[in-house]
């Protein structure tokens, strides 16, 4: 996902987007550029860090700069600037190419080069996790309840295998929104819902999860479902 802004567009020192930008087109985000005689390319850590708003919540933000740091090239804590680690450290992110250690090890650094003490530093490491773990508990709660949610559950299930759906999940469902666990390879520490839609091989649902399941749908597939529903409950698309 990038984020477009209109050819010559003035940029506020403030934010690059307002109500009134907004209403005139002034910035796109999408995958591909709307239009590439009119718009350019402007995505960046600091940028989707000042305008949340161009996101669905704050974990679709947290998720593509997430992406820019460590997929971008160059990527990893060494390459960014010193705006771009303080970002990293305020949404409890972490360079995934290097162990928790030494992710805790040069926040610590950073934090102390920057004026604080050892005790404030890691004072504001714990700070930022909590911010972290509530924000994520609220996009988590958006995206359960959204309309969105529901239609696709409609869309692919009977009611009566809907309704035997949402009580298999209703407990890690809880747990998604209460406490923001996703699935093990959902930056989790432990098996959640999204397991449970992929059966993931050695995990409790491998042979009784979504995708090993036997019902009757009403359109497409399996993974069809699991798609669409991983589209709004991991990627914020609703």
């Amino acid at each position: 996902m990038k984020l477009w802004k209109l050819k010559d567009s003035y940029i506020s020192t403030h934010g690059i987007l307002n109500e009134a930008d907004a209403s005139f087109n002034k910035y796109e985000i999408a995958d591909v550029n709307p239009d590439t005689d009119k718009y350019d390319d402007i995505s960046s850590i600091e940028n989707f860090y000042a305008n949340p708003s161009v996101f669905n919540d704050y974990l679709q933000m947290r998720r593509h700069i997430d992406d820019l740091i460590n997929t971008g090239s160059p990527s990893g804590w060494d390459s960014l600037t010193t705006a771009e680690k303080q970002i990293l450290i305020d949404l409890h992110l972490k360079d995934r190419s290097l162990s928790q250690a030494a992710n805790d090890t040069n926040k610590v650094v950073f934090l102390m080069t920057n004026g604080l003490t050892l005790e404030e530093a890691q004072g504001h490491l714990i700070n930022a996790y909590a911010e972290h773990h509530v924000n994520d508990k609220i996009s988590c709660t958006t995206r359960a309840n959204s309309k969105r949610s529901a239609i696709i559950v409609a869309k692919y299930l009977q009611l009566s295998d809907a309704t035997d759906f949402i009580n298999e999940i209703k407990n890690l469902l809880e747990l998604y929104i209460s406490r923001g666990i996703k699935g093990i390879e959902y930056d989790s520490l432990d098996y959640g819902l999204f397991d449970y839609f992929k059966s993931t091989p050695g995990s409790p649902y491998e042979f009784t999860g979504l995708a090993s399941n036997a019902y009757a749908l009403k359109t497409g597939t399996l993974q069809n479902l699991i798609d669409e529903l991983l589209d709004v409950l991991w990627l914020g698309k609703y």
